[in-house]
């Protein structure tokens, strides 16, 4: 997490953020705030059941969480059906140092968690380390059971320039594969990767090499058929950094993307950006993360970009 990203998560930058995106916070969402003692759950696609956490505290635009060492293939309806809550204890730490999976995210709760109900809390220490809902409840759960196991780690993540795709992964159909992050994405025909990859939950296209360093140019990317990511009904996080050849006609569905719950989208075409705009804004007050920024002109898009 790069120092932009780490403020934005405390909430320095939250004045920024809705400029930006023209969106409001969650405490005029007309969501009930997160309170110390909630448990929220969320299926997790990565082990197919569902998982939860708890919040230990509230600061300001952020909550610290911790993962529950629990899941469950049937969708509970109380927090009674968790058991006795049982922290999970971080499977990236140190054996000799072991500590509990807690980490602080922004306040607004995804569209795809659930509050449960609250619970007493379990006692603690303060955690000081910031990221993001999808790091909860189940990421770090699936990664200590395979570590339990003696199994491979993110089996269903590939993470890879574009070039080395077929590399990675084989031409053929991969429903197993679960989170796709293509960077160096040149020009990339998008009914490709959702036939090929049907069952994503996260999709990441990038133009640039790395999606924590500023864009610099001429790194970027063209994108084709972007449409047909609209059947992709799975999908939770959609990512577009640097990448252009869409317009407004290939807009993501609110309507066939009902998972979505994270849309951001850096460096596109302004025309394409106000229809993400328009079409996302409203779902904001149900849980929807949404960041749209540096919209490119008509003319900025000639100068830069020969193929859009």
């Amino acid at each position: 997490m790069n120092r932009q990203q780490f403020r934005r998560a405390r909430g320095r930058a939250a004045p920024r953020y809705c400029r930006d995106v023209g969106e409001s916070r969650a405490s005029s969402s007309g969501r009930r705030p997160l309170a110390v003692g909630d448990v929220v759950v969320r299926y997790c696609a990565w082990l197919g059941e569902w998982t939860g956490a708890q919040v230990l505290a509230t600061a300001g635009q952020t909550v610290e969480v911790v993962d529950l060492d629990w899941s469950s293939p049937v969708e509970p309806r109380s927090v009674a059906e968790l058991g006795e809550l049982v922290p999970l204890m971080d499977p990236r730490g140190r054996h000799d140092r072991a500590r509990p999976a807690q980490l602080n995210v922004p306040r607004e709760l995804p569209r795809s968690f659930t509050v449960l109900g609250a619970a007493a809390q379990l006692d603690l220490p303060r955690c000081h380390s910031y990221g993001s809902w999808s790091l909860t409840c189940g990421f770090l759960l699936d990664e200590a059971r395979r570590q339990r196991a003696g199994a491979s780690q993110w089996p269903w993540l590939v993470r890879c320039d574009h070039a080395d795709l077929d590399h990675r992964v084989g031409s053929g159909r991969r429903d197993d594969i679960l989170a796709l992050h293509l960077f160096r994405v040149g020009e990339t025909d998008c009914a490709e990767i959702a036939g090929r990859f049907p069952k994503l939950v996260q999709l990441v296209l990038a133009g640039c090499g790395d999606q924590f360093q500023p864009y610099s140019g001429p790194d970027h990317g063209v994108l084709r058929n972007v449409s047909a990511l609209n059947g992709l009904h799975d999908l939770e996080v959609l990512r577009f950094e640097h990448v252009y050849g869409m317009t407004a006609a290939d807009l993501p569905q609110p309507d066939s993307l009902r998972r979505l719950d994270s849309l951001t989208m850096t460096g596109i075409p302004a025309d394409f950006a106000q229809a993400v705009r328009s079409a996302w804004r409203p779902l904001v007050k149900s849980g929807v993360a949404l960041s749209v920024r540096q919209a490119r002109s008509k003319e900025w898009l000639a100068e830069h970009v020969r193929t859009a």
